[in-house]
């Protein structure tokens, strides 16, 4: 099992007043849902994807603020694409990664 750098990442969050949901694979829910976050290969790279109905001024205000912040720690917060969430039972969501236009 690969091991990923949540702790640094829930410490960038944290830094900017966000904070983790939930951890899956490598997937980051946050508190906020504007955001996922998606390990990468390189644990220096994380993918930030964007729910499609966050509003674009206020995406890129926030997505500007993390990346500045990950690299005080040396990692790469980088535009990933969009995504949309569907509750599929009480129990299960459903994530699917939409392809930026």
């Amino acid at each position: 099992m690969r091991t990923t750098p949540l702790g640094t990442v829930t410490e960038i969050l944290e830094s900017v007043n966000l904070a983790v949901l939930h951890a899956y694979d490598d997937l980051v829910f946050l508190e906020q849902p504007d955001y996922l976050l998606q390990f990468t290969e390189n644990d220096e790279k994380i993918l930030v994807h964007v729910n499609e109905i966050t509003e674009e001024e206020c995406m890129e205000t926030s997505l500007s603020v993390l990346q500045k912040k990950a690299k005080e720690f040396t990692m790469q917060f980088v535009r990933g694409s969009y995504f949309r969430v569907s509750q599929t039972d009480r129990e299960h969501l459903h994530v699917e990664l939409l392809t930026i236009q």
